[in-house]
């Protein structure tokens, strides 16, 4: 139950971040009988507009960068000194793990800033790392939840967007 609010909680800070209002307007839906029109993809923005992908055949609409500008200098200091103890140490299991831990953070950060697309691809990030980590998962799980509750595309591995940063 918990689960299902938080999503449902989501799932409307994501529509608001969007600058959706909840409400359809009639006049922007195609007929049912009718293929939508493709539109031109955007790019990212570090300022806060939104940003779309080409979304797949699915229907579903473009997923969009959204959310709040966020400082995220610590977190990213702490995933480039992460990285760089963990490529000298060839593997080291303590080294992959602080190097996840540090992907989780800024997915964290980005995620209660409504930064969901970028958020996604931490979250990737820490299950390439360790691929059992069931809170990653678990978020990974959420955000794409939300898209599909807005009948949204979710952007694809690797196609992440960078965070949006404060200026």
């Amino acid at each position: 139950m918990e689960k299902k609010i938080i999503s449902i909680v989501m799932a409307a800070a994501l529509a608001a971040a969007c600058g959706g209002s909840g409400e359809v307007n009639q006049s922007s839906v195609p007929p049912i009988d009718q293929p939508k029109q493709a539109e031109a993809p955007m790019s990212v923005s570090s300022r806060g507009t939104a940003s779309e992908a080409p979304a797949a055949e699915s229907g579903k609409s473009k997923w969009r960068q959204s959310g709040t500008p966020v400082d995220s200098a610590k977190v990213d200091a702490d995933i480039a000194r992460a990285q760089k103890e963990f490529d000298a140490a060839k593997g080291n299991a303590t080294k992959k793990k602080a190097l996840a831990d540090a992907f989780f953070a800024r997915g964290e950060l980005l995620r209660d800033n409504a930064q969901y697309a970028s958020a996604l691809g931490d979250y990737r990030k820490v299950l390439k790392l360790e691929p059992s980590n069931a809170k990653a998962q678990e978020r990974i799980d959420e955000i794409v939840g939300i898209y599909n509750s807005m009948n949204r595309e979710y952007p694809p591995e690797g196609q992440e967007p960078e965070a949006l940063r404060k200026q």
